[in-house]
């Protein structure tokens, strides 16, 4: 309940009158999208938020980078432009390489024993290290499960399926010309894409877009040295 107290001392802080002229807008912003359990606990935080602020705090859920994305996501919430986000652990190794030992593979028996970590004097310093209190989503995600857990398996699984099939739908309509052109996109956009999100240092991981505009309109190919060129560092340095 860390996250809601915090949502209503905000609430409280902006107006002390008995009538606040305008709810208190709070942007979730994520980039999954809201079938996953981040997303459906995203949604259950806004449920709960507003049911407990009635008039006070509007959540304003956006998912599958709406908003913002991966990489803008961190420097957004520090410039208020977001309130609330809830990025993978890796997105915090800019600021502390501390946090990475969440990652770490079986080192925690269960979440039963992540909550006594945390719990604990050497828990506690390292999340004093982040900016948000995101507590309350290991309890939303729990309540999910629950519900998950008490349904029929074939009926949960045939819901599914009903929600996939307009993608599957869609796919099965474009498919023969999406795979032509994915096949050659790999060979030139994408493949450029992924080298400088792969190689590119970690606070430049995109290509230079205007200068290969620019090659291209100047009737240059991909044929050649164009892939190299506008890679991170070797664009614009």
């Amino acid at each position: 309940m860390k996250l809601i107290a915090a949502v209503a001392s905000a609430a409280l802080l902006a107006g002390s009158s008995a009538a606040l002229a305008q709810p208190i807008i709070v942007k979730f912003s994520h980039v999954v999208a809201e079938a996953t359990p981040k997303g459906q606990g995203a949604l259950k935080f806004k449920e709960v938020a507003e049911k407990l602020l009635p008039g006070k705090v509007q959540v304003q859920v956006f998912p599958s980078s709406q908003l913002f994305g991966d990489a803008k996501e961190m420097e957004a919430l520090l410039l208020g432009d977001v309130q609330l986000i809830a990025p993978s652990l890796s997105k915090f190794a800019r600021y502390t390489k501390k946090l990475q030992v969440y990652d770490l593979p079986f080192l925690f028996d269960d979440i039963e024993a992540v909550d006594r970590f945390q719990q604990s004097a050497q828990g506690k310093a390292l999340l004093k290290k982040g900016t948000v209190d995101l507590s309350m989503l290991d309890q939303v995600v729990e309540s999910l499960c629950a519900k998950i857990l008490l349904t029929f398996p074939d009926c949960t699984t045939k819901t599914l399926e009903e929600l996939r099939k307009p993608k599957l739908e869609a796919w099965n309509r474009n498919k023969e010309d999406a795979r032509a052109w994915l096949a050659l996109n790999m060979m030139t956009e994408a493949r450029a894409g992924f080298t400088a999100f792969n190689e590119g240092p970690k606070d430049d991981r995109e290509v230079d877009f205007v200068g290969l505009r620019q090659k291209l309109a100047a009737g240059e190919g991909w044929v050649g040295g164009l892939h190299d060129a506008i890679q991170p560092g070797r664009a614009r340095g």
